[in-house]
Order: C-alpha cells, then structure tokens, then sequence
C-alpha cells in the first residue's frame, strides 16, 4: 500500500468515527519534517506521521513529533506493516492493532492520558 493511500484510509476512518472532528492532511512545501495528519478531538491535538512497512521517520520528523509532544499535543508515528498490522509508537511505547479502527480510539485514549 502506498503511504498516501494508508494516510487517505486512516483519515476517513476518522471521520466516520468522530465526524466532528478536525481532520486535516497537513503539507508543507517549504518546512521537511511536518507530520502528515493534524487531528481536533474535543480541544485535544494529535499529529501522526503515517509510515508503510519498513519506512522510519526521519530524525528531523522525530524531532519535530518531540517538539509537539513538548508543546502540549500529542505526536505519534503510525505503521502499517506488510502483514496487515498497525503500530502506533506515542513517546517511545509502540502498541499493535489489527484494524485502523482500533487505532483511531487508541489515539484517543492517548489524547486524554497524555
């Protein structure tokens, strides 16, 4: 799967689980680093960097999720891995899901304990 179609399904899974949510495919020509989704939960702010199979944020998207986490909101990495599998990595503790689903109300657990 390419990563804009796994950024494309994690987004609308989103939606229809939280409709009234702000949901935004972010994109920044002119600043490397930027996560790829921005999310509003209920004033809580999460921004996910989305990864296919072996692929690893670079240190500048580390370092830039750091500064988010730093700065009150949460930053998290989410992989889908060849085997049908996400891992969500929040602040250096990975978790595993069979369904994005799943990792949509992970996220939002995450939300209200960070």
């Amino acid at each position: 799967m390419l990563e804009s179609t796994f950024n494309r399904k994690f987004r609308e899974v989103w939606k229809k689980e939280f409709p009234d949510d702000y949901v935004l495919k972010m994109s920044e020509r002119y600043h490397s680093g930027v996560p790829d989704i921005l999310v509003i939960h209920e004033g809580y702010a999460i921004m996910v960097e989305t990864k296919v199979g072996n692929n690893k944020p670079t240190e500048l998207q580390k370092l830039t999720l750091k500064r988010v986490s730093e700065a009150g909101a949460v930053g998290a990495v989410l992989t889908y891995n060849s085997d049908n599998m996400y891992t969500l990595t929040i602040r250096d503790v990975s978790t595993s899901w069979t369904s994005l689903k799943e990792v949509v109300w992970e996220c939002i657990s995450c939300l209200v304990r960070f």
